[in-house]
């Protein structure tokens, strides 16, 4: 979602080097290659080299009644192809999506286009293994009958089902059930790749050093300007700029113009209506989640920033009693934005819990933090984003992401998140559309 800015926290953050192939890069092009994009991001203080190879299909695609192809898809090219790559020192992950297929590989620096090859191979042409599908087909059915009735799993789906719709795709469970996994067989897993794992649809990206495969500089690349990290400057200092300074004692930089929300949306939000759904269960906790719409083209640092706030405000030091956890996440419906923030809470205090959550977005656009508290939690926020999207192979699957939302991704949120100025917050909180909240837990002590 966020990328690892890579770099200082104060000073020069570093250049970004992105290559849209048109030349050969260690021998593959993009004509031979034939994926949809390529993107090149050399980093010269990088001791891995990480690839990312996504594809635009995920659980949405799974045929009905076989619910869990493209999940356990996932998990048998990751089983195989870790046997495969070993011998190249590489580490596989595979994560699927509703709508996203995300292959992620960690390597040596000098290895990295012998196990890309291996792994091409993997994906696109060997086959099923008979032996691994059926391991992976009793781990899952193992798990599954685990999870099954665990409040978290019902919730999730309930909700799912809820934002969405019974009858919407992504609602189905992810995973597949214990009945429609045993049905999958490897011709099905074989269709659905053919189908949809193609590598003209496909964005790779490869992060790492720019010696890697020894021609990375030989490639079209296009060199982002370095900016200086500090309030008022845009150009690197000069020899006449160099009387030693006093030392800079603020807790912020800014970086003009801040994000913004829209003027005119480019398209409607995910819905115009608000709605709640009491779910009542025996349980020892209520989980509440309210969901709030905002505009199509709401830039997604500003509204993860948003949600930032809003548990930070929820979540003091000390703690309220009353809230055992919470959370905010950022997703689409329909390529329109939602924000969720979700609470676990003592079910004597489900009532007022939820109304909190319900009026955090109008509580935030009426006083955001101010001064120092809001240069503070923007630090926070900063350290948060660094620290989370540190692995190399994170900052790849964000380039392959914002490439194929057809998104600039030459930018570095190290410096980006000066922009999030105080004003800008308020305005994309009250932005927020009507809420739909979800609330399960035991009724009778909600006093609902």
């Amino acid at each position: 979602m966020i990328s690892n800015p890579r770099g200082p926290a104060g000073g020069l953050a570093h250049a970004v080097f992105l290559a849209l192939l048109a030349l050969p890069i260690s021998g593959i092009t993009a004509a031979d290659a034939q994926y949809r994009r390529v993107v090149l991001d050399p980093d010269s203080d990088a001791r891995v080299v990480a690839l990312a190879i996504r594809f635009p299909a995920g659980t949405t695609e799974d045929p009905r009644g076989s619910e869990g192809t493209a999940f356990m898809l996932g998990r048998v090219l990751e089983r195989q192809g870790d046997q495969a790559l070993s011998r190249h020192g590489a580490n596989l992950s595979v994560t699927v999506g509703p709508q996203e297929f995300l292959i992620l590989l960690v390597t040596e620096p000098e290895r990295w286009e012998g196990a890309l090859g291996e792994l091409e191979s993997i994906v696109f042409q060997a086959s099923v293994r008979d032996d691994i599908l059926e391991a992976i087909r009793m781990e899952l059915s193992q798990i599954l009958r685990f999870e099954a009735g665990a409040p978290v799993r019902v919730f999730e789906e309930e909700r799912m089902s809820f934002l969405l719709g019974p009858e919407h795709l992504a609602a189905r469970p992810s995973q597949g059930t214990p009945e429609t996994i045993e049905r999958i067989g490897a011709s099905d897993l074989e269709a659905f790749r053919s189908t949809h794992i193609r590598r003209g649809n496909a964005i790779l990206a490869v992060s790492g050093p720019s010696d890697s495969g020894g021609r990375m500089g030989e490639n079209e690349v296009l060199l982002l300007e370095r900016r200086l990290e500090s309030e008022g400057r845009s150009e690197p200092p000069t020899a006449a700029d160099s009387t030693p300074q006093a030392p800079d004692l603020r807790l912020y930089r800014t970086v003009s113009p801040g994000l913004e929300i829209p003027q005119e949306s480019p398209g409607p939000p995910a819905w115009t209506t608000g709605a709640r759904l009491l779910l009542d269960r025996e349980l020892t906790s209520s989980w509440i989640s309210v969901a709030f719409p905002f505009p199509l083209g709401t830039p997604e640092l500003l509204l993860d920033f948003v949600g930032h706030l809003i548990v930070e405000e929820l979540t003091p030091s000390p703690p309220d009693p009353g809230l055992f956890a919470a959370q905010a996440e950022q997703t689409t419906i329909d390529r329109a934005p939602v924000l969720v923030i979700t609470a676990s809470v003592d079910p004597r205090a489900t009532a007022r819990w939820e109304d909190r959550l319900v009026e955090s977005l109008a509580t935030l656009a009426e006083a955001p933090p101010a001064g120092a508290f809001f240069e503070l939690a923007r630090r926070r926020f900063r350290a948060g984003i660094l620290l989370e999207h540190a692995l190399p192979e994170q900052r790849a699957g964000w380039l392959a992401r914002q490439v194929a939302a057809g998104t600039d991704p030459a930018i570095d949120l190290g410096i980006e998140v000066w922009s999030l100025l105080r004003p800008a917050v308020g305005r994309a909180a009250a932005a927020a559309g009507p809420p739909r909240t979800i609330v399960m837990g035991p009724g009778a002590m909600m006093g609902n």
